[in-house]
């Protein structure tokens, strides 16, 4: 009677040829996650801004999105100002909170690392006591905290927001920052 079968040779064999093909691939999966990651971190950012716009038009009222600590990736939260002081006081509408966002660096020009505002125009306004207020344009680059490219959401004076990319050159003082 004949057996069939693998040697412990065979075997070992192959679970070494298996090791190595991860081994390779490992590095290529991590890029992979960091990138998806860094993307889904823009996409709920911009989705937020663009539900604050349109909130602020449909509702007639001012909306915030305030950063939490001055830092986008620690989270926001997104309300309707209804007496334009850029605070979320009693009786106003919280809309929307965003987690904090692992793996991820942000950095803001001044003022939105703080806070992003549109009136009911649609138009992104600095805070003001009145429904008015100096225009608020700038943007957020989006940076995983590791080396590596990221994204940039630009807001227009006009609320428009739109998305750009940034090289891992572009990310590099960033991520040194937030190695401290």
């Amino acid at each position: 009677m004949q057996q069939s079968g693998f040697t412990l040779y065979e075997l070992l064999i192959t679970l070494v040829i298996c090791a190595l093909l991860l081994l390779i691939a490992l590095p290529n999966f991590t890029d992979l996650f960091q990138r998806s990651r860094v993307m889904a971190a823009s996409q709920e950012l911009q989705d937020a801004m663009s539900l604050s716009r349109s909130i602020a038009v449909s509702t007639n009222s001012r909306t915030m999105m305030v950063a939490t600590n001055g830092r986008w990736h620690e989270g926001w939260t997104l309300f309707i100002d209804t007496n334009n002081d850029g605070n979320l006081s009693e009786g106003e509408t919280k809309v929307k909170v965003g987690e904090r966002m692992q793996g991820i660096l942000t950095e803001a020009t001044q003022p939105m690392n703080d806070y992003i505002s549109f009136i009911e125009t649609g138009m992104s306004r600095q805070k003001s006591p009145s429904s008015a207020g100096a225009i608020l344009a700038g943007h957020i680059k989006i940076c995983p905290e590791k080396k590596g490219s990221g994204h940039k959401l630009i807001l227009s004076g006009g609320g428009r927001i739109r998305l750009g990319k940034l090289t891992g050159s572009e990310c590099a003082p960033l991520q040194a920052q937030g190695l401290r």
